[in-house]
């Protein structure tokens, strides 16, 4: 699988466009919405406006026309304007997606592909929906090459992941608001215009040594104070960007997502294919290049067992969610007196786990990240008895303390002014230690509350008259012990 590449959306502007190719951004994006009332009558070239270098992902701008309420007929008219100007620049474009009009439904967007069919197939994106359904998807990847998607849940991306490495589809994130939705490996390219907003809504967006942090509006002066020496670091001016200059805030803001770009760029996936011999019991090896009738790909990821030759079916294996300890006990003979033992399989936490690094959310993060590999790291905790329940509530609440003690250090830091997320997470720590306290808390009691009226005995409201006259007259000594206990309570 190619590298990551980041197409930075806006070059319909000529702003942007004129900003965007002198620092030299090799991958823009434009919205054809947006860059329709800027045509003129006579065809607009990109080759007459963007330099050569350059590659160009055009988009329709579905999401810009959903908000507008428009008539079918005005639907209708732009997908036939979009379709012109992408036949006039076909040779200039490296993608291109479908007008994927929402509003419309499903059913009209898979009609209007029809006049796609047979114009550059390996640059054409059509575009997948989280809520149109599995099915559709599996359809489309049978039939095209590349397929588009805005950002989706985690789960979906779970799938996407496992579809990705089974099949020779490429995926194109688009309208992505951060890059970092996008896990490692799993898209080939996205489109993001946020790094406009530093400059339309007063953002911050900073490039911290490994990872692009951004900060809303209202934390500007703060935030750029605080991030001065990144600027200069990366030799930018950073009076002017503390100042709002909005040429010196772009150049750094294009700088740190191609420094994210970078960062990004996942390593090429591994073909892996594994032998089982009979000899050897059932002992699974690594072949190191090739085996018998297969040939190995570095663009498709697959684990294969083969046998003397011969490609294993998939055989059923247990879901690595629990795994299973013997325990033997002493059970009633069934069969007759006396006892026997008996082994039975409990059910304790996997160890194994399914996290894939392919599809981890820490994969542009992560120190031991490798592309094709399950996680590195394992997490062996284990709670059946009570010394380890404690010492798993000790070991969170001195997590928690941990990350007080640190928030109260960005606080001072940053001028000594209250944090709010600091005081919250002081207050969870004192919730987490009043919990710790009860539970650790196992003393056994009895609180006896007592109401009588006026003139009764003591006898008579802890155990009704007729049971305190009983106890009278059958053990004088015994009440009078009893009056005794409960006087000095």
């Amino acid at each position: 699988m190619p590298n990551l590449k980041l197409f930075l959306a806006g070059a319909e502007v000529p702003t942007w466009r004129r900003l965007l190719a002198s620092e030299g951004v090799g991958c823009v994006a434009i919205n054809y919405h947006y860059l329709r009332p800027r045509l003129t009558k006579r065809p607009w070239l990109l080759a007459d406006h963007f330099p050569p270098e350059q590659q160009i992902f055009l988009t329709a701008g579905a999401s810009s026309t959903a908000r507008k309420k428009w008539s079918l007929t005005e639907h209708e008219q732009h997908l036939a304007d979009y379709l012109t100007f992408v036949q006039d620049n076909l040779e200039r474009l490296s993608y291109f997606s479908e007008y994927d009009a929402d509003g419309l439904g499903v059913d009209w967007v898979l009609r209007q592909r029809e006049v796609w069919d047979g114009l550059a197939d390996d640059k054409f994106v059509p575009v997948w929906r989280e809520d149109w359904g599995a099915p559709l998807l599996r359809k489309m990847v049978e039939t095209h090459a590349n397929v588009g998607m805005p950002p989706v849940a985690p789960s979906t991306r779970n799938q996407l992941s496992s579809l990705v490495r089974r099949t020779r589809i490429t995926l194109h994130g688009l309208s992505f608001s951060h890059p970092y939705d996008a896990p490692g490996g799993l898209y080939s390219t996205i489109v993001s215009s946020s790094w406009i907003s530093p400059m339309r809504f007063g953002e911050t967006q900073v490039w911290d040594h490994n990872r692009l942090r951004r900060y809303p509006a209202e934390d500007k002066e703060q935030v750029r104070r605080r991030h001065h020496a990144n600027f200069v670091s990366a030799g930018f001016d950073a009076d002017r960007i503390a100042a709002d200059d909005s040429t010196e805030l772009a150049r750094y803001t294009i700088w740190a997502w191609r420094q994210m770009e970078a960062s990004m760029d996942a390593p090429e996936r591994v073909h892996i294919l594994k032998r089982r011999n009979r000899s050897t019991n059932g002992h699974v090896e690594v072949l190191p290049e090739t085996a018998p009738d297969l040939e190995p790909s570095v663009d498709h990821l697959a684990v294969e067992i083969v046998e003397d030759g011969h490609l294993l079916p998939d055989v059923a294996r247990p879901l690595p969610v629990f795994d299973f300890r013997p325990v033997r006990s002493t059970v009633q003979n069934p069969d007759g007196p006396g006892t026997v033992e008996v082994t039975s399989q409990v059910a304790v936490m996997g160890r194994s786990g399914l996290r894939q690094c392919d599809s981890c959310s820490l994969a542009v993060v992560c120190p031991l990240f490798e592309s094709g590999s399950s996680c590195s790291y394992s997490i062996p905790i284990e709670i059946r008895n009570r010394d380890q329940l404690m010492g798993i509530l000790h070991s969170l609440l001195e997590m928690q303390g941990q990350r007080v003690a640190f928030g109260f250090f960005s606080e001072q830091l940053q001028g000594g002014y209250p944090d709010a997320n600091l005081s919250n997470e002081l207050d969870r720590f004192m919730r987490m230690t009043q919990s710790v306290k009860e539970i650790q808390d196992n003393r056994d009691f009895l609180k006896v509350t007592v109401e009588g009226r006026a003139q009764a005995g003591v006898l008579a409201r802890l155990f009704g008259a007729e049971r305190a006259e009983t106890l009278r007259k059958t053990d004088p000594d015994k009440a009078e012990q009893a009056i005794r206990r409960t006087m000095s309570t």
